[in-house]
């Protein structure tokens, strides 16, 4: 009797963590998507008036903007805390390791989470110290000054060292397999894996994934070949 309760303890606790993965997976997904949208305005061409009046927008509405910042930085913490405990979990639920590797189920991505992960993590900790306080820039504008802020020089300056860029990218391609392996596995806990649908799953999963991971890959790039430059 005693085991049967621990075990409906566990189980609910687990069932618990991956409660809190799926939905700080979504709502970071969705700053993501908001992210990028807002950051792909330096396609516009026109000097980054476009980039800087959606930077001062998100400025006059501290509410919105702080809000967005303390529930991704809130839902990032949530995730990590998920994800260790459930490795944990799974690993003193089979400590031995198997003899032979068997990963006909599983996937790159579900393999390489393990890696992405801390590089994800590395990688918020430096664009924070490097493009919202330009702890790593020589020329940041900080904001907001009275002569108004160029933000648009910042995210150009900050992304011109070729090494700094390669960082973005491989750090968004990171975030492109980890987001991939979180909603083929978030439709899995609703209940869609099924042959009938996996196919759609696979899709659906790698349109989010490479839809967010591409748009910032793009910007670092088009910063990195001079497509997108300052003007004068």
């Amino acid at each position: 009797m005693a085991q049967s309760i621990t075990m409906g303890r566990l189980y609910r606790s687990t069932v618990a963590l991956k409660a809190i993965m799926a939905v700080t997976g979504v709502a970071m997904f969705g700053w993501l998507l908001a992210h990028m949208l807002g950051n792909l305005q330096i396609f516009a061409f026109d000097g980054g008036e476009a980039f800087n009046r959606y930077a001062k927008f998100l400025h006059d509405n501290p509410a919105l903007l702080w809000g967005a910042r303390i529930a991704m930085l809130g839902s990032i913490f949530l995730h990590i805390y998920a994800a260790v405990a459930l490795t944990k979990r799974n690993t003193a639920a089979r400590p031995r390791a198997y003899k032979k590797h068997r990963s006909n189920r599983s996937t790159f991505a579900s393999r390489s989470m393990i890696y992405t992960g801390p590089i994800i993590t590395l990688w918020i900790i430096f664009h924070l110290s490097h493009m919202t306080f330009g702890w790593l820039i020589t020329d940041f504008n900080t904001p907001w000054g009275d002569g108004g802020v160029d933000v648009y020089k910042n995210l150009v300056t900050g992304l011109s060292s070729p090494t700094i860029g390669a960082f973005y990218v491989v750090a968004n391609l990171a975030i492109g397999i980890h987001l991939y392996h979180g909603a083929w596995s978030f439709f899995q806990s609703l209940g869609l894996s099924h042959r009938k649908y996996d196919g759609l799953r696979r899709h659906v999963a790698n349109g989010i994934a490479f839809g967010i991971s591409g748009g910032f890959v793009a910007i670092a790039l088009a910063v990195m070949f001079s497509v997108v430059e300052l003007q004068g």
